[in-house]
């Protein structure tokens, strides 16, 4: 316990869809968590909190001098402002300067970075050349309205993806990091909260089944991949020091599998478990049917379940001997009956 200094009450989705009723709900489960540890005299050690999106807080078409929190939300982060500074707890906020540029085709991207390649912002007398800065300051004003000034500041999550969109790959994360840690290493803060400021990395790991709705890039946030490789040298220190981070050791990875096409199976039918049902059709229509979702099935492309492994020796024949047509990454015989369309699965215990 000795080593806990937050405990995080995950409701931090008080984004555009959460009610008031249920906001009002977690500030009581907030109120009520700090109070059992304080009834367990570890009230000045433990502190609770709930991390936030940036989207709790705006400045419009301002600079972050006109910042404040939304008007749909004020009255409840008012209170939970409130709680955090009678309990001399933090206000963890997270931001994202690679999401500005994928919602909005608009955003300078020279202010998504700290290389001081893009024009300055003045506002109220202040140069912000980054949109970090100025999106920590417009919480700094924020809070400064809710009557919270001097709220502790945390970074709760802050990364760039490396893959899943235009913006998401592997040099303009380097990019990013590399000035980020420079700027951190200068405890120099922001023009609005100067100093020493305690951030955290989203993320370490790839997440191989987050959801994707907001985007393919969700999925590869990690300065690892999923198997515990590092993407691209860092320098965490911001000293100048750059290297390669220590992956994981001992990783097992499973066997390589793939699937080709059987040109003897009769009919799709004869791959198909027999608890699988078919409508009743001709048997014409079934095997066009069949050859056309076949033709559409990931299936058709040999997939192997480590990124190491390579394709199988009989995927990639000799095409000026057997006269076959590539569609894809899989391999179609030109002399393959329609009708010789099931699959077969092979395997191999390389690794």
């Amino acid at each position: 316990m000795a080593h806990i200094k937050l405990l995080l009450i995950w409701a931090c989705c008080l984004a555009l869809s959460t009610s008031f009723a249920y906001g009002l709900g977690v500030n009581w489960a907030l109120q009520n968590v700090q109070k059992a540890l304080n009834s367990a005299g570890l009230g000045d050690k433990i502190k609770a909190t709930i991390p936030q999106n940036a989207d709790v807080y705006e400045s419009g078409n301002s600079g972050p001098s006109q910042g404040d929190f939304r008007s749909d939300i004020r009255d409840l982060m008012q209170k939970i402002c409130s709680f955090f500074k009678d309990n001399n707890a933090p206000f963890l906020v997270n931001i994202y300067p690679f999401l500005s540029l994928h919602k909005n085709k608009h955003f300078p991207i020279e202010f998504a970075f700290f290389d001081g390649q893009t024009k300055a912002v003045r506002d109220n007398g202040i140069s912000y050349t980054n949109m970090f800065d100025a999106n920590l300051d417009t919480l700094v004003v924020s809070l400064k309205k809710a009557s919270c000034s001097g709220v502790k500041i945390i970074v709760g999550e802050i990364g760039w993806p490396t893959d899943g969109d235009l913006y998401g790959n592997v040099t303009l994360a380097k990019r990013f990091y590399s000035g980020f840690f420079k700027k951190m290493a200068t405890k120099k803060g922001t023009p609005l909260y100067p100093g020493f400021i305690e951030y955290y990395l989203f993320s370490l790991t790839d997440e191989n089944e987050k959801s994707i709705l907001p985007g393919s890039f969700e999925r590869h946030w990690g300065i690892f991949r999923y198997d515990g490789k590092p993407k691209f040298p860092m320098d965490i220190t911001g000293q100048g020091h750059e290297a390669m981070p220590i992956g994981a050791k001992n990783v097992k990875y499973l066997e390589n599998k793939w699937c080709v096409l059987n040109k003897y199976a009769e009919d799709i039918a004869a791959a198909r478990p027999l608890s699988s049902p078919i409508a009743p059709a001709s048997r014409a229509k079934r095997q066009a049917s069949s050859s056309r979702r076949l033709l559409r099935s990931p299936l058709l492309s040999p997939f192997r379940l480590t990124n190491s492994a390579q394709p199988h020796p009989s995927l990639t024949p000799d095409l000026s001997q057997t006269g076959a047509a590539t569609t894809g990454r899989a391999t179609i015989p030109t002399d393959a009956p329609p009708r010789s369309a099931a699959i077969t699965a092979g395997h191999s215990s390389s690794a």
